[in-house]
C-alpha cells in the first residue's frame, strides 16, 4: 500500500483518467482541455506522489504499469465520488420514468 506524503487534486485523477482512456499524453490532455507540458507536469506529480511510473511509453501508446492497474479501480472510484459530491442527485421532474394521474374531484 503507497502512504501518500501529498495531496492529490482532481485534475491530477482527471489525467489518470484520460491516460487510461486515451493512451497518449497529447490526447489526455485534449480531454482536460490543457496544454501538453500542463499535463505532463501533472503526470510527473503523480508519478512522485505514488513513487512509479504509471504509465510509460511502448511504442506510440503510454502504457499502464502494474502500479497503475492496481490503482485504476480506487481512482475510478474516486472521481465518481467527487462526482456525486459536486453534483449531488436533486429532484427534476423531466428525468421521471414513471405516469403520475391527477386526479381532480
Amino acid at each position: 500500500m503507497v502512504e501518500l506524503d501529498q495531496d492529490i487534486t482532481r485534475e491530477q485523477l482527471m489525467l489518470f483518467q484520460a491516460l487510461w482512456a486515451k493512451r497518449s499524453l497529447t490526447d489526455a490532455a485534449a480531454v482536460l482541455g490543457v496544454h501538453v507540458p500542463k499535463a505532463s507536469r501533472l503526470l510527473k506529480s503523480l508519478r512522485e506522489t505514488f513513487g512509479d511510473e504509471l504509465f510509460v511509453r511502448v511504442g506510440s501508446s503510454m502504457e499502464p504499469t502494474r502500479q497503475a492497474q492496481a490503482l485504476w479501480p480506487q481512482v475510478e472510484e474516486s472521481l465518481i465520488a467527487l462526482s456525486k459530491l459536486m453534483h449531488p442527485q436533486t429532484f427534476d421532474p423531466k428525468r421521471l420514468r414513471k405516469t403520475f394521474s391527477v386526479i381532480v374531484f
